[in-house]
Formats: structure tokens, C-alpha cells, sequence
């Protein structure tokens, strides 16, 4: 059995682990037809596989992560890749052009235009998508 998602129009398959002959399965219902112990069995694991898929779109949610099918998939099988900030990325820089002004190799008024910059990006993630920070893809 695999489990299908899309998001954005793009696909993705996941191994959900089991076996179901082609003429048990009802298409229309996403389910295995019949009340036995083995069809029950089945159709409450697709059921689990479901919601854990569901939770797993909501942590990414939660953390402002981008959502796409790779990312859930990664999620859902406990791959995290850890993905760099905007913002984290930008106090790097700005670290590094700070010390440059400290040797001289960089102006000051360069320093003060990132910064300013710096500031003018968070308040615009924090107005227009209500966030502290994004993750690159």
C-alpha cells in the first residue's frame, strides 16, 4: 500500500507498509471493502497513517516551515533536515561585515545600511505573515 499526497499539485508516495489484493480495494471509499478482522485491521491502520500525516502538516505549520510534499514526507518518516533562517542567516552576515568594519576592511555607513535593512525585514515578517523568522527551501 502507498499513500498518495499532493500538495500544490505536486505528488508524492509513501510506503504505508502493507498489502491489499486489487479486488478488496474499494477506490472510491480509499478503503478495504469487507467487515473481516484483516479488512478492519487495514482500514484502521489507513486511518492512523492518515492522521499522523495530518499532525505532521500541522508541527510543520506551527513551526513556519515551508509545506510541500517533500517536506511532509520528511516529517511523516522522521527525516528532519534542518533548514537555515532568513534571519539567522542575515545576523551571520551582519557579524561578519562588523568585523570587517573592525579592521577597517569595510565602512561603518555599509554596516549601518544592513542593519538597517535587518530591521526593516523583521518588521516586515512580523506585519505581513505574523512570524519571527522564515526557513529557506
Amino acid at each position: 500500500m502507498f499513500v498518495r499526497i499532493t500538495i500544490d499539485g505536486v505528488r508524492k508516495e509513501i510506503s504505508a507498509n502493507g498489502t491489499v489484493s486489487i479486488l478488496d480495494w474499494d477506490a472510491s471509499g480509499q478503503k478495504v471493502k469487507g467487515k473481516s478482522e484483516q479488512a478492519r485491521e487495514i482500514n484502521d491502520h489507513i486511518t492512523i497513517v492518515k492522521n499522523k500525516l495530518l499532525k505532521c502538516y500541522d508541527k510543520l505549520e506551527l513551526r513556519g516551515e515551508f509545506i510541500n510534499t517533500d517536506t511532509l514526507k520528511n516529517e511523516y518518516v522522521g527525516k528532519r533536515v534542518e533548514r537555515k533562517k532568513i534571519l539567522e542567516i542575515f545576523t551571520f552576515k551582519l557579524e561578519r561585515i562588523a568585523e570587517e568594519v573592525g579592521i577597517k576592511k569595510t565602512a561603518q555607513s555599509t554596516y549601518n545600511k544592513y542593519e538597517g535593512t535587518f530591521d526593516h525585514l523583521t518588521k516586515f515578517l512580523k506585519l505581513t505573515y505574523e512570524v519571527d523568522d522564515v526557513s529557506f527551501k
